[in-house]
């Protein structure tokens, strides 16, 4: 895989490269940790160069919320980047550390379909199509997170976990799929600024706890 690329070092870096920068949340529940949508191009000619980059664009939904959240947040905020606990199988999406707790985020885009719960509330049917994985994946990264947190500096802090949907329609109220919630980046940045008890300095110590036993791809 390619090298993710390097954000400002007071943000993010390639996890990789051996950077991090996480970001705190509260403490809610939403799980989903399953293999993102990708955008695959289907033509039969080659696509224009504006179009491949259109497509890349929508197909890295990690990438996009990543800048997203470093524009608005700035330094209130710490990211890691597709880290897997010890002895999990998967990494987790996105790890934020913020003021008002920790978050786990996993980014999804679904361009131009609806995006719902399905009648029994535990898949997302997009487009009337149900994705099983999606929830069962998130329980699982949700689970390993938690235990992560729960052995750190701080094992009272808030923990949310989520599904952010970059790309899609969601319904105008609110709703969660199998108990996590489902919003979109604004709702999200306005979760990850609020005010919280966490000052800089715990911050930092539940980052880099957590970035010292969250694996980094190789």
């Amino acid at each position: 895989m390619a090298l993710r690329k390097k954000y400002d070092e007071n943000h993010v870096i390639d996890s990789r490269e051996g950077g991090f920068k996480g970001m705190k949340g509260h403490r809610h529940v939403e799980y989903q940790g399953q293999s993102r949508p990708a955008l695959r191009v289907v033509s039969a000619e080659h696509p224009s160069s504006d179009d491949a980059a259109r497509a890349e664009e929508v197909s890295n939904p990690i990438d996009r919320l990543t800048d997203a959240i470093t524009q608005a947040c700035g330094d209130e905020v710490l990211l890691l980047i597709e880290r897997t606990p010890w002895g999990h199988a998967r990494p987790l999406p996105l790890v934020v550390t913020a003021p008002s707790g920790v978050f786990l985020v996993e980014p999804l885009s679904f361009p131009g379909a609806q995006v719902r719960a399905d009648p029994t509330g535990a898949n997302f049917s997009v487009d009337s199509v149900l994705h099983y994985r999606l929830t069962r994946t998130m329980n699982e990264n949700s689970d390993a997170f938690q235990a992560a947190v729960e052995t750190g500096p701080c094992p009272e802090v808030p923990v949310t976990t989520l599904f952010c949907v970059l790309d899609g329609k969601l319904p105008y109220f609110s709703f969660d799929v199998d108990g996590f919630d489902v919003v979109k980046p604004k709702r999200l940045i306005r979760k990850l600024k609020r005010k919280g008890l966490l000052g800089d300095r715990e911050r930092e110590s539940i980052h880099l706890d957590l970035a010292r036993r969250l694996v980094r791809e190789c």
